[in-house]
């Protein structure tokens, strides 16, 4: 089953966190939901999510990304994904 995990990034640092993350090889794949409100989402697999979030905690002082509150808004994006 996939994972996702919504996030909201400052506009500036959007393609930082795409670019930082593209270096953790295979550990998921981020994808733009909403560039106006720089919504993005990571999404991954169940096997790989706690290494995802080690990765995102490493470059969140680089990136300023924020869990996306709303999760019933975020979920209406991806519905075919497990949380």
């Amino acid at each position: 089953c996939a994972r996702a995990l919504y996030l909201e990034v400052p506009a500036s640092k959007l393609v930082l966190l795409q670019a930082l993350f593209e270096n953790y090889e295979g550990l998921g794949t981020v994808r733009t939901l909403d560039a106006k409100r720089s919504m993005v989402c990571v999404i991954t697999t169940s096997s790989m999510l706690e290494e995802c979030k080690l990765a995102l905690e490493a470059i969140q002082s680089l990136t300023s990304w924020r869990v996306w509150e709303d999760r019933a808004e975020a979920r209406n994006y991806l519905k075919d994904v497990c949380f």
